[in-house]
């Protein structure tokens, strides 16, 4: 028989659980506001589209060309420099430094596409379009050209942005500076052209003849990017000096390299086998075989047969035991060897060149030293060669004369 108390104690609990029940009903709405209102506050979730769109942080899908300036722009244009023909006649002082890397092809802001030099640009056409292309100008030229284009310019720095910076055989010379335009918001330039026309005849550079070059760089993420670096020669001696002749209308026209303007890969840079003060160069030396151009600027008016001289030093061609040979070549065809004495500067030559060898521009003369292989008594290269200049002469030109009979004058006879 169970007692009352029992009874007592059970209803008790059962009125404790429901009252415990009751409690959490009333719980349970107050922490789902809670939870909901802390989810309402978190961003929703960022995925990323299949196909290059962005998902904005609300979830919704927002078109690629309204967040990224890559997008196809509406329209495109070209930019020409606002400095487009800055004249660079006068020495200047040194720029402050500046910190140099060596820059990829592509910047930040814009793709580098080409730097040239030329004797004129076609402004005409976008882009421009290089006239000429050159490595080498006479110190009677009226003015060399650089054209740098760059391309998809999309948001360039609001300050000067651009230099090319002009180097003569003593150091820096001077610059042409550019400030790229920013394109209007949404756009972009699709090529973007800049020029510097640098006079040469009747300005200082005359003063300077020799292995020049000139820096294209690009400011972009806080330093200057080196993108091209371009060598050339301003040749003062290889100006043509027309000489009359004792018949009226035949011409000699002379050309003449004293500084040394290629090496072995022929890119156009000096390495310094040649020059007014040679090294007398070995067949094993890292900078054989000799090379340099002469510069022709034109091949008219016609000539009728051209010849090259040679100013050398040391040839051995009389040793006894092993006479020294070293092979000359024009634009790679062979027109003999070098003649000379030991110890002395000779004059070698002239040698015949055919007349169809001769080009308009560059004329590449090489030398090969030694190529019989004389070795010394401990086995080293015996016979080396030091070259200070080479002249290209280009003569005739007024037609074959001949004698209708034969008496003593006229000396002169039309052809």
């Amino acid at each position: 028989m169970k007692s009352p108390g029992w009874k007592l104690l059970t209803r008790r609990w059962i009125w404790l659980l429901l009252g415990g029940i009751a409690l959490l009903l009333l719980a349970i709405p107050a922490w789902g506001a809670e939870q909901k209102g802390a989810t309402a506050g978190r961003p929703a979730q960022v995925h990323l589209a299949d196909h290059g769109d962005v998902v904005a942080g609300d979830g919704t899908r927002v078109p690629e060309a309204d967040v990224q300036l890559s997008a196809p722009a509406a329209s495109q244009g070209e930019g020409i420099a606002g400095g487009l023909d800055v004249p660079v006649d006068e020495v200047g002082s040194q720029p402050d430094p500046r910190p140099r890397v060596a820059g990829s092809l592509t910047g930040s802001w814009y793709d580098f596409i080409s730097f040239q030099i030329c004797r004129d640009v076609d402004t005409s056409v976008v882009p421009y379009e290089c006239i000429g292309e050159t490595n080498s100008f006479s110190c009677d030229d009226d003015y060399a050209h650089f054209l740098g284009i760059l391309g998809n310019i999309y948001d360039a720095p609001d300050f000067d942005n651009v230099i090319m910076e002009l180097y003569s055989p003593e150091g820096y010379y001077s610059q042409c500076t550019f400030q790229v335009a920013d394109p209007p918001a949404g756009h972009y330039y699709s090529s973007y052209s800049l020029r510097c026309r640098a006079g040469i005849a009747g300005t200082q550079k005359v003063d300077h003849p020799g292995a020049w070059h000139t820096d294209f760089l690009v400011y972009d993420n806080g330093q200057w990017r080196r993108e091209a670096s371009k060598p050339w020669q301003l040749i003062c001696g290889a100006t043509p000096t027309p000489t009359t002749t004792e018949c009226p209308g035949a011409t000699t026209r002379t050309y003449v390299t004293t500084q040394d303007n290629e090496n072995n890969s022929h890119t156009g840079y000096a390495d310094g086998d040649m020059g007014p003060d040679p090294d007398c160069i070995f067949r094993n030396d890292s900078r054989h075989p000799i090379e340099f151009n002469i510069y022709v600027p034109s091949l008219s008016p016609p000539f009728s047969w051209a010849t090259l001289s040679l100013r050398v030093w040391d040839v051995d061609e009389e040793a006894q035991d092993c006479p020294e040979r070293d092979t000359v070549y024009f634009n790679g065809n062979f027109v003999g060897y070098l003649r000379g004495a030991n110890d002395t500067w000779s004059t070698s030559g002239p040698y015949d060149i055919n007349p169809s060898w001769v080009r308009q521009g560059n004329n590449l003369v090489e030398i090969q030293v030694n190529t019989t292989g004389c070795l010394g008594s401990q086995g080293q290269e015996r016979w080396c060669v030091g070259v200070k200049q080479g002249t290209l002469q280009l003569e005739g030109g007024s037609g074959a004369a001949y004698k209708r009979s034969f008496f003593k004058s006229p000396e002169c006879w039309p052809p």
